[in-house]
């Protein structure tokens, strides 16, 4: 796959657990918390979740846009 064909790419990041972390608790982790935040997350099902959203997104907006087309035909 050629970089000029990617459209979206996510990456989470330390900061967005720690960030949760604060929203959650109104204070800033420590560094044991922020790690044991960071280990109990299961990465993988964060990514097949974010995976199988993507393509909703992508089948419900290509359905939207050909149902519109068949309504005005």
């Amino acid at each position: 796959m050629n970089d000029d064909e990617v459209l979206c790419t996510i990456k989470w990041t330390v900061a967005d657990v720690r960030k949760a972390f604060e929203e959650t608790y109104k204070r800033q982790p420590d560094d044991n918390e922020l790690q044991e935040a960071i280990d109990s997350i299961s990465w993988e099902t964060v990514e097949n979740s974010s995976i199988e959203n993507g393509w909703v997104h992508i089948n419900t907006a290509i359905a939207d846009i050909f149902n519109e087309e068949k309504e005005d035909d």
